[in-house]
């Protein structure tokens, strides 16, 4: 079972590399334009790519930065536009997000305030149901909301609570599995960590929200 574990953690990991590099060959980007933006060394972007190495919580916003795409973008799979209407809102979605981000640093939505239902959204802002959709799912992977079923609200600082790690602990970023997203009532959009304790004999991964969860070094 152990050795299974492993070897989908594996897959899990190329298979996080091949989106990374899908993701620099559509903006046009080399490995060296990628080490320039984002200040990783092109060797880790390499490695990375093709999985020989995962990549901390912490530099995710780096890589994210270097490849010109949203963090969410990195664990996100491009779905192809299904009509005229999502192909016309696909490029505004950032708008929206811009705009409810403005919002909320402005102190126009204060933190525990509710976003409007999505229905209200599309008709309150003058998007589409797959561009509020979108928009609301970039700005939980950004930590501004929250999200509990329907109901969509202002994150808080305090929100978040520390993981501690400490030499020999490992930590992989990831989407949540299905089963994990029902038994840890994990909100679409949202990636996890996955924390191995190298000081625990039984080798038992954790898995924190990153939209509840930020990782210290100690």
């Amino acid at each position: 079972m152990s050795r299974r574990r492993t070897e989908r953690e594996r897959e899990r990991q190329r298979e996080f590399g091949r989106r990374i590099q899908r993701l620099r060959e559509e903006q046009g980007l080399t490995q060296g334009d990628v080490t320039r933006m984002s200040g990783m060394d092109r060797s880790f972007i390499s490695n990375l790519e093709t999985g020989v190495y995962s990549i901390a919580a912490a530099r995710l916003r780096d890589l994210a930065t270097g490849l010109r795409v949203d963090t969410v973008d990195l664990f996100e799979e491009k779905h192809a536009v299904r009509n005229k209407d999502e192909m016309a809102s696909a490029p505004r979605y950032m708008e929206l997000v811009d705009l409810i981000s403005k919002e909320i640093a402005s102190g126009l939505l204060r933190q525990g305030d509710f976003l409007p239902r999505e229905a209200a959204m599309c008709q309150r802002y003058g998007y589409s149901s797959f561009a509020v959709r979108k928009a609301l799912t970039i700005l939980r992977g950004r930590g501004l909301i929250r999200s509990w079923g329907e109901l969509h609200f202002v994150a808080s600082p305090d929100d978040l609570k520390p993981i501690e790690l400490r030499e020999g602990d490992r930590v992989v970023v990831r989407m949540p599995t299905p089963a994990e997203m029902f038994h840890y009532a994990i909100p679409e959009g949202i990636s996890v960590l996955i924390c191995r304790r190298n000081a625990i004999a039984t080798r038992t991964d954790e898995i924190y929200h990153t939209d509840r969860f930020y990782v210290v070094v100690c």
